[in-house]
């Protein structure tokens, strides 16, 4: 039996968090594309809390390479959550062993990376636990795709 939360149903476990666990779901009453859900522990005090800072700082951001912001709960009746677009790709360091790349391209996804970063600091956005687990690399290439670039 699969676990809905509002109009989500909850796919497939990805990964745990500080307090969440992250999952691939998709919406429960139509074909919408897949969303990332991070379910904030009801045990934990803390997790509406943080759940909301997520919807907060999601909510002021629109970068082609950060997922946007889906939807949200925070209510007594349930676990809090934040639902953002899915991404598709690879963690980091995955992605890098996988394809071989070259110090260069490294550079350039990282390059990318900084991008992101710089967006979200002008927004006074701190992200406090970047590493390559959870920098998905398939937003950065779609990003470089439509600009027309090249791997080299």
């Amino acid at each position: 039996m699969q676990r809905v939360l509002g109009k989500f149903r909850l796919v497939e476990r990805v990964c745990e968090t500080d307090g969440a666990t992250v999952w691939r779901g998709e919406r429960a009453a139509d074909f919408d594309p897949a969303v990332a859900i991070e379910l904030y522990d009801p045990a934990d005090s803390a997790g509406a809390a943080n759940a909301h800072a997520k919807q907060r700082a999601l909510g002021m951001l629109n970068h082609p390479t950060i997922p946007a912001l889906v939807d949200a709960s925070f209510s007594h009746e349930g676990p809090a959550w934040v639902a953002a677009e899915w991404r598709e790709g690879k963690p980091l360091p995955e992605y890098c062993a996988s394809r071989q790349l070259m110090a260069r391209q490294i550079v350039l996804l990282l390059r990318q990376l900084l991008d992101a970063l710089l967006h979200a600091h002008q927004r006074f956005i701190v992200h406090g636990r970047i590493d390559g687990l959870n920098v998905i690399t398939g937003a950065f290439l779609r990003q470089r795709q439509a600009r027309g670039d090249r791997q080299r």
